[in-house]
């Protein structure tokens, strides 16, 4: 029966509903609250995850690719099933081995530039860096980084498929190589990757057990250095000559040996200098000189000739603007760090707190003995 909704009475059944809704209020409302905070904790904890990933991003940035979170170089690590934690991490640090600008050579599109697949079949991504690293000016190949990234691929699958090579095996393939350009380079001359690797690949289809597999790599790296020391020998015949060229100088302003050879030493400091007075000293000839003194002979031509003007800059700051997380977090650090030195007594007294708590939970635990050998003399009795 429903009463008069005039005289401030309702019907029975919703009076009912409103007290069983009463009854329920402060559940709901409880369980609303607890979800909320879960909620704000899980937004937390991404917050930091972006914070975290803010400095490799940078790094990402400086080396000319995106390692945004929807970037699609994070988008292929996935693919693979890394995190988007584990890609722009591990991208960073491949980016940051190889030390060029990757940007030009479109990494974000190609799958030459993928430490991905090759961490799955347990190859070090930072293996395939150093040896993309060497197309860098000075660094001994004669490839460009598009082509050595193109060609990473070509040693790893001749290695597998032609040479029975896995992960670390592969990993040793790379470094060889690595080592034989780079020590090119330490000679002032370059060396082709792309023909060792067709070299080593001719040695080991002869079937000989002397040039199998990483014998042919080794094979193929001693011919290389027949020619660097042939040329080596013929250079030592002009080795004396840039020093003939630096004491006949110094001998030119003072008779005295001191002297002489502080001059020599004050030139040392300024390498200019230096190629000034062998150039002044032996005209046409510095060219066989610098041969003589340990250059190759594309570096003697550039030495003996003219050189243009240099052109030094200064480095940009980084844009702070792309850590924006990570800066917000350090200066709430900061600011709670500064309140906590402001206030040395309060920071001592919550040390000795814990300390205190954490010995009563000791004391708790070592108390808990007698009730866990009481409820063991239990169990040994339902066990029986």
């Amino acid at each position: 029966m429903l009463h008069s909704a005039g005289n401030g009475t309702v019907a029975a059944p919703f009076s009912a509903t409103a007290g069983v809704l009463g009854a329920m209020g402060v559940p709901v409302l409880g369980a609303a609250a607890a979800l909320f905070g879960v909620a704000a904790h899980q937004r937390y904890q991404y917050a930091m995850q972006l914070a975290a990933l803010e400095r490799p991003q940078e790094v990402g940035r400086q080396h000319g690719i995106d390692l945004g979170i929807n970037s699609t170089l994070v988008d292929r690590g996935a693919m693979y099933g890394f995190s988007p934690q584990e890609s722009i991490h591990m991208y960073s640090n491949y980016a940051r081995s190889i030390g060029q600008d990757l940007g030009s050579w479109g990494p974000s599109g190609s799958a030459a530039f993928d430490p991905f697949s090759a961490q799955l079949k347990g190859i070090s991504p930072d293996a395939l860096a150093a040896f993309q690293a060497t197309s860098g000016k000075g660094g001994g190949s004669t490839r460009n980084l598009g082509q050595m990234a193109d060609l990473t691929s070509k040693v790893i699958g001749t290695a597998e498929t032609q040479f029975g090579m896995r992960g670390s095996r592969i990993d040793e393939l790379l470094q060889r190589m690595t080592a034989g350009i780079t020590q090119m380079a330490e000679e002032g001359m370059h060396l082709d990757p792309a023909a060792l690797l067709s070299l080593a690949s001719s040695l080991d289809n002869t079937n000989s057990r002397a040039f199998g597999g990483m014998a042919g790599m080794r094979g193929a790296l001693q011919l290389s250095q027949v020619g660097v020391r042939a040329s080596q020998s013929f250079a030592s015949t002009f080795s004396g000559l840039t020093d003939a060229a630096m004491m006949a100088d110094a001998f030119g302003r003072t008779s005295d040996p001191l002297e002489a050879l502080a001059i020599m030493q004050r030139a040392a400091s300024d390498p200019k200098q230096v190629r000034s007075i062998v150039k002044a000293q032996l005209g046409s000839a510095a060219g066989l000189a610098y041969a003589g003194a340990g250059f190759s002979a594309e570096q003697a031509k550039v030495l003996a000739g003219s050189l243009k003007g240099a052109t030094l800059t200064d480095t940009q700051d980084v844009d702070p603007t792309g850590q924006m997380l990570s800066s917000r977090k350090a200066y709430s650090e900061r600011n709670l760090l500064s309140k906590a030195a402001a206030d040395p007594e309060l920071s001592k007294q919550m040390i000795e707190f814990a300390e205190n708590i954490n010995d009563m939970l000791s004391e708790i635990a070592r108390g808990s003995g007698v009730v866990i050998e009481k409820l063991n003399e239990l169990v040994a009795v339902f066990k029986r």
